[in-house]
């Protein structure tokens, strides 16, 4: 029964540290091939899901925009179950509190086998 109970407490652990670490509901977006009214190929947004993820603003940088004007690029990583991410996306990008983050590279994190890391960069309107 020890050994049962060592399990348990585990098991809360993980789940404990799962449900802090993301805690936050993003949109999950891809672009889908299709043909719009005069026969183009185009690209349209497709709705994925909701998944929960952590998020961290990672980096900054000033820009230049048209017209002799400044604006900022930032960079979020988001931690999400790797389980809930599609494979092979095409544009992919999150939707989080009406700004949309579109990702710039992925990679495994290492603490947490069962997760993954998305650096993203926040779309300027």
């Amino acid at each position: 029964t020890q050994a049962c109970f060592c399990s348990f407490s585990w098991r809360v652990k993980i789940m404990n540290d799962l449900v802090n670490q993301l805690k936050y509901p993003v949109k999950l977006y891809a672009s889908e091939p299709s043909v719009n009214e005069i026969g183009e190929d185009c690209d349209v947004p497709k709705y994925l899901g909701t998944l929960w993820a952590g998020i961290t603003p990672s980096s900054g940088k000033n820009v230049n925009i048209a017209g002799d004007m400044e604006g900022s690029e930032i960079t979020h990583l988001f931690i999400v179950r790797s389980a809930a991410l599609p494979k092979n996306l095409r544009e992919p990008y999150f939707v989080f509190d009406g700004e949309k983050y579109h990702f710039m590279y992925v990679y495994p994190y290492f603490k947490q086998r069962d997760r993954i890391q998305i650096y993203c960069r926040r779309e300027e309107k």
